[in-house]
């Protein structure tokens, strides 16, 4: 009787094991593919994404205006709270099946069918427009952002689509005479 005992427990906690292992590698799965601040998918992805748009994919990459004086002025804790409320809107103005992921620092990508492209930089704008309120996170109650933009719709690759949008977002940063 004392060897069944025994036995049970040892498979109870082999299973308990098992079971912690599983959870682990879903959690580490997860954030493997989400930004830890925003909480958004990350590049991983929208590459995965990419790969399941069910219509012409469409790029554009999202570069915030205004973030990097937030940042400097008041700090990394107010820069990441911006982040997170910039995060939140941008999401609310993609809608599915588009995906908005954080590109890095202050820029955001958004996967669309590229249909949808078109209007969205305006819907994008319209998002940032309001005012943030960082006073919780020792900011100011009133700092306003805007966003620059470059799409690219179409092409066969990620790739493509990424420098196609990149140059587009470049010549908006730095507009010819």
């Amino acid at each position: 009787m004392a060897a069944i005992v025994a036995l049970l427990a040892i498979v109870a906690i082999l299973l308990l094991v098992v079971w912690r292992q599983r959870r682990q590698l879903a959690v580490l799965a997860a954030e493997s593919r989400h930004d830890p601040l925003t909480g958004l998918p990350n590049r991983r992805a929208l590459k995965r994404h990419w790969a399941a748009m069910p219509a012409t994919p469409g790029l554009i990459l999202i570069d915030l205006v205004g973030f990097k004086a937030v940042n400097d002025h008041h700090g990394h804790i107010v820069g990441d709270a911006l982040l997170r409320q910039v995060a939140g809107r941008l999401d609310a103005a993609v809608a599915p099946p588009g995906l908005l992921c954080r590109w890095g620092g202050d820029e955001f990508a958004a996967l669309v069918p590229a249909d949808a492209l078109p209007p969205l930089p305006r819907r994008l704008q319209q998002a940032l427009a309001h005012p943030f309120d960082l006073s919780a996170s020792g900011g100011p109650a009133h700092v306003i952002i805007s966003a620059r933009t470059g799409l690219a719709s179409g092409g066969n690759s990620l790739a493509a689509a990424e420098q196609a949008a990149a140059k587009a977002l470049l010549s908006a940063k730095n507009p010819s005479p």
